[in-house]
């Protein structure tokens, strides 16, 4: 059936960036402590972690940083988009995409008031 939709994690993702513009999903920040004792590896999360509740999934996005071993070793930045349960446990993760960099940044921005911000700097100018 997914085979049928070649994006179909970028239309449930950004049906969570259109829903969180519009509102309708609201977010409030998470332990990230929580998100680095449950993975092994070269992992780093990189400031904050946001969580929502919507229709009864929990959700929660943050940004990181990978290690990615080839032929030599480098750090691969991005934000993860996962699903988890009410104990904070991964149960699942969105494959990353450039959408996910979109959702977590428009969740930082606002969570941030950083138009408020832009306001107070923008009105004297």
């Amino acid at each position: 059936m997914l085979e049928n939709y070649p994006n179909i994690n970028d239309k449930a993702i950004l049906n969570l960036l259109r829903l969180t513009l519009d509102k309708v999903v609201t977010w409030e920040e998470a332990d990230a402590n929580l998100i680095e004792l449950q993975l092994n590896g070269d992992f780093e999360v990189l400031g904050k972690a946001y969580r929502t509740n919507y229709k009864g999934k929990l959700f929660r996005t943050y940004k990181c940083r990978k290690k990615i071993y080839t032929n030599v070793s480098r750090w691969k930045y991005c934000a993860e988009l996962e699903v988890i349960n009410d104990e904070q446990k991964l149960v699942w993760t969105f494959p990353q995409t450039s959408v996910t960099d979109d959702l977590y940044d428009t969740i930082h921005y606002r969570m941030a008031d950083a138009s408020d911000i832009y306001d107070v700097l923008l009105a004297e100018g």
